[in-house]
């Protein structure tokens, strides 16, 4: 029998690849070709440009070394006018110094050495007197050279470098007289040279040592002038080697950039010179044009191969439309129909692939309901499963009961259940089940694996079901458990500690109640005794009105506690008591007192702050307010949070504050208390302005405030 990837291997190619073979054929020669004339352009192009660098850089070798001949020879003259003066007075040879030095835009100084390196005058006047006997250059001098010219001198403090272009001065024996120097600022090469390059094209000067003396048309940064290390090329030409290259860029601006670069050496000095433009100006335009064209040749190859698709697709689709029914219904895909197109006998075809699906199909479905059933038995129940045969042998665990209990899966084929886990009255129900037919089920059943002690007794929810052939007898068992353990130890655990606290908080709560119950009432009636003994419209009477309620505001949070059996406290039921309390102990007729807002709780440390302040505020209220035109004050308590803040706001009618109220001014008791407690324990604000002919007092707090540790004392 030929499988379908062995059919495939020997197929031939069909019509639509056929086509795809012949553009190919036609579209990557031109390619090619295309590609090759683009790079032999390219290749020629970037030759030129390292050539013209290089030519660059001869004429720049032969431009510096002329200035450095035309240097020495006004060195020369300069030193046999002097010769020929002598003796000359110091003055006389410093002015002909200076005079000569202007003509050089590039020369820093001019000086005159004796014979031992003593600088006898100079052009500039701090240099007569310093010994240079012992530099590089003036030793050359004095061996035996008639000139010479010295590395550049790098000042890396102040980023500044010079270099000396020396002239012996002989007399007619030849022995030395004297040495004509010239300190040159590379800096003013770029007059001298007079050399000029276009885009981005460069030329530059590097000396014995390999350091950047001169870059046209700027230098770059200080530490990046060590070109011997840096390129290669620059080696090779200090060692008096012509050569050009490509090189990339690393200091700042030229990061990344590649240019063509030509350098050769000036012999007669030992130094070298170099010339470069970016890679990208020389071939930049070669590549646009290669972009272009390839973008036309690819537009073209894409449009040939979309006719060329389309083409195909009208001739082959009737038949791989019948190809690709066959493959699916090989791949068991039977729910696929097609319509019949093409020639009749291709027609006849499809109708008979169609038939041929749709009673395929009907047989799919029924063994597949089969299989989904006993898939989701076997495989997808959250139970640990076991089937097992009539003399209970392991025919087939699932992964969580092999998980339960530790062993691999592979382990418990041809082995009885009761040979690993032995129970005298487990077998006798098993026992039971297959003989009568008749399933079984227990809930937290306990048992206690033979192999793990240490387990202790476990607790099962599990059931046994028998599974019957087509004459009704039994020929295997469906074990199935649910480990119940943790969940009984739990509830155990759970119900035991819920016996202790509750006996606990019990005996707590009714000693605490008892003994602050009796604590705030005895100290309520001794201040009410106090102010039985003075006048109704005293100011102590007053006074202890108002130390009153403080108590029974406090009290009223606490019997709220109680109640509830709880550690917090809804805040518009405590401030409603309190408002109830405030208005019946200052015997204030004729007030209304109204509380609005959803149930907020806080702990009860914040709530006995707040029922403090409230009560300072009410009392406040009734203290100053005034009633409306019924006869009756009325004051409104409202509660309510938002963008993580919770506002307290007091209200009542009549005798408005002034706009400009200030609570922090005010040497009141109670106001002094209420912005204490709100300001520095709660780290929130109060504030008291007019508002609808009365006066409303405001306090903002942080929602994190509420969950204050309530055993913190207020």
């Amino acid at each position: 029998m030929v499988t379908e990837s062995q059919a495939g291997a020997v197929r031939r190619p069909g019509i639509r690849r056929m086509l795809f073979l012949l553009l190919l054929i036609v579209v990557i020669p031109i390619l090619v070709v295309q590609a090759g004339i683009y790079y032999t352009e390219y290749q020629s192009r970037r030759a030129h440009e390292l050539e013209t660098n290089l030519e660059v850089a001869r004429i720049v070798a032969m431009a510096f070394n002329g200035h450095i001949r035309d240097l020495r020879r006004q060195e020369s003259a300069i030193g046999e006018a002097l010769l020929r003066l002598a003796p000359f007075t110091q003055e006389q040879a410093t002015a002909f110094l200076i005079e000569t030095a202007r003509q050089y835009p590039d020369v820093q100084s001019l000086s005159w050495a004796d014979a031992r390196g003593r600088v006898q005058a100079s052009s500039v006047a701090p240099l007569v007197g310093r010994d240079v006997g012992q530099t590089p250059w003036f030793r050359e001098i004095q061996s035996g050279r008639g000139w010479e010219v010295s590395n550049v001198a790098r000042n890396t403090a102040a980023h500044q470098a010079t270099f000396i272009v020396a002239q012996a001065i002989g007399d007619a024996s030849g022995a030395l007289r004297g040495t004509i120097a010239a300190a040159v600022d590379p800096e003013g090469l770029r007059s001298v040279l007079g050399i000029k390059r276009s885009g981005g094209g460069m030329f530059g000067i590097v000396d014995g040592s390999g350091w950047l003396v001169y870059r046209y048309p700027t230098m770059v940064p200080w530490a990046d002038r060590d070109w011997r290390a840096r390129y290669q090329i620059t080696r090779e030409a200090l060692a008096g080697r012509e050569g050009s290259g490509a090189i990339r860029g690393f200091f700042e601006n030229e990061k990344g950039l590649t240019r063509l670069v030509g350098q050769t050496p000036i012999p007669s000095i030992g130094w070298v010179a170099s010339a470069s433009t970016p890679e990208r100006e020389a071939v930049g335009p070669i590549l646009l044009s290669l972009t272009r064209n390839a973008g036309i040749l690819v537009l073209v190859g894409g449009f040939a191969l979309l006719v060329g698709s389309v083409v195909a697709g009208r001739i082959t689709r009737p038949v791989l439309r019948l190809r690709e029914q066959a493959l699916e219904l090989g791949r068991g895909r039977l729910d696929r129909r097609i319509e019949p197109l093409g020639p009749a006998e291709l027609g006849d075809l499809a109708e008979a692939f169609n038939r041929m699906a749709g009673e395929l199909q009907a047989r799919e479905r029924e063994r597949a309901g089969q299989a989904r059933l006993l898939e989701a038995i076997v495989e997808n129940s959250r139970n640990q499963l076991v089937y097992l045969d009539r003399d209970f042998n392991f025919l087939w665990v699932n992964p969580a009961y092999a998980e339960a209990c530790q062993r691999p899966r592979e382990q418990f084929a041809g082995h009885n259940h009761f040979d690993f886990y032995p129970h005298e009255e487990n077998e006798a129900i098993f026992r039971r089940v297959r003989d009568t037919g008749r399933p079984v089920e227990f809930r937290e059943k306990p048992f206690v694996f033979p192999d793990h002690p240490e387990w202790g007794v476990t607790y099962w929810d599990w059931t046994l079901t028998p599974i019957k052939g087509d004459a009704g007898e039994v020929e295997g068992l469906v074990f199935s458990l649910t480990d119940m353990t943790e969940q009984v130890r739990a509830r155990e655990r759970i119900a035991q500690a819920e016996q202790e606290r509750v006996r606990v908080a019990e005996t707590m709560a009714a000693e605490i109640n008892h003994r602050m119950k009796n604590n705030l009432t005895l100290v309520a009636g001794m201040v009410q005794l106090q102010l039985l003994a003075q006048p109704l419209q005293s100011p102590v009477a007053e006074v202890l009105g108002q130390v009153m309620t403080r108590i029974l505001s406090l009290s009223a949070v606490h019997e709220q506690l109680y109640e509830a059996r709880a550690e917090r406290v809804e805040l518009a039921d405590g401030l409603r008591r309190v408002g109830e309390i405030a208005a019946s102990a200052l015997s204030k007729a004729g007030v209304a007192v109204a509380v609005s807002g959803g149930p907020i709780y806080a702990s009860s440390k914040v709530g006995s702050a707040l029922a403090v302040v409230a009560n300072e505020l009410i009392t406040n209220a009734i203290k100053h307010g005034a009633p409306e035109a019924d006869g009756r004050l009325r004051i409104e308590i409202g509660l309510s949070r938002s963008a993580e803040k919770v506002l307290l706001r007091i209200w009542n009618s009549g005798t408005p504050v002034s706009a400009d109220f200030d609570v922090a001014r005010q040497q009141g008791m109670g106001l002094r208390v209420a912005r204490e407690i709100i300001t520095a324990q709660l780290q929130g604000s109060l504030r008291l302005r007019p508002e609808r002919e009365g006066t409303v007092g405001e306090i903002v707090l942080d929602d994190s405030v509420l969950t204050g540790n309530s055993d913190d004392e207020v």
